[in-house]
């Protein structure tokens, strides 16, 4: 959550609770994930799956040709039915490199976002407390088919919003030790926290693959994968503010990102536009975003 991550940009990581990546760790992190993304691409390459950069790794290829300087994520995007056919080959090619877990089909994983994971550099971000499976990784946001009727498209997202609100809830409780001992006498985490751990501890009562089945089936309700919008529903601005056109969003161009090709939407001035507005203007220092880490192998990192 943006939330907690601003929380603990205040919190001081002498005491090695936290990692605030220093500018050496981003570029050794940058270098290392793009070998992430060289395998991914090579698999998708090998069985004809469709993907495309996402979110603020777009952008860094639109405007800098490779990953925006601060930035130390990679992000990319597939419809259902790509990640779908994914997930069944990637960890058959990339297994011994690399864990993909993905929501309702990973144990113990509670996000609606896939991600591959390397086993190489262990890492962990802060709703990884209680993850042994952590390690330096690229998120996929799936755009799922969504309804052409408004009032079942209606339904359908409140209820995506419900799910993702429910699992942030549950995910409170599982990490709340190691948030109190972070964050517990920050009022600004109490206040976000204190609702979310109640609701969480309710749900709680039913097992984590319960509440993930069950988003899991109502995210992919819509099985028209020719429909004509898709909603990156795990994506930074929810369901609503996330739909897009099938047509004009599938549709690929090459760009260049850290001297090799990669695709992107071919209507990325709309899909930019929708998630930054003015993206070719360099936001101040203070608006730029990081990753905190609670563990980060600096030895690994750098070798």
């Amino acid at each position: 959550m943006a939330e907690l991550t601003h929380i603990l940009k205040s919190v001081s990581s002498e005491n090695g609770s936290v990692v605030v990546a220093t500018d050496a760790d981003v570029k050794k992190i940058q270098e290392k994930l793009l070998l992430i993304l060289d395998d991914i691409i090579a698999c998708c390459e090998k069985h004809g799956i469709n993907w495309q950069m996402s979110g603020g790794s777009a952008l860094g290829a639109i405007r800098h040709k490779g990953y925006i300087p601060w930035d130390d994520d990679l992000d990319i995007n597939m419809t259902r039915r790509d990640f779908d056919r994914f997930v069944t080959v990637f960890p058959k090619e990339y297994g011994d490199k690399y864990w993909l877990h993905a929501p309702g089909i990973s144990r113990g994983y509670d996000r609606l976002t896939p991600r591959v994971i390397s086993k190489e550099i262990r890492a962990r971000d802060i709703f990884n407390c209680d993850l042994e499976e952590c390690g330096l990784w690229v998120d996929i946001f799936v755009m799922e088919n969504i309804p052409k009727n408004r009032v079942l498209r209606k339904i359908h997202g409140i209820g995506c919003m419900g799910a993702r609100y429910l699992l942030s809830c549950i995910r409170f409780v599982r990490n709340e030790k190691e948030f109190q001992k972070l964050l517990g006498e920050n009022e600004e985490f109490q206040a976000i926290a204190g609702r979310r751990t109640k609701i969480g501890k309710v749900l709680s009562i039913l097992p984590l693959s319960f509440w993930m089945k069950a988003s899991m089936w109502w995210l992919r309700l819509c099985k028209n994968h020719q429909s004509k919008q898709m909603a990156i529903i795990s994506g930074s601005k929810q369901y609503f503010d996330e739909i897009y056109d099938r047509k004009k969003m599938c549709e690929s161009i090459d760009a260049q990102f850290e001297g090799r090709t990669v695709k992107i939407t071919k209507d990325y001035d709309a899909y930019m536009k929708n998630l930054y507005g003015d993206y070719m203007t360099i936001p101040p220092e203070d608006k730029r975003e990081h990753h905190v880490f609670m563990e980060l192998d600096r030895e690994k990192l750098f070798s």
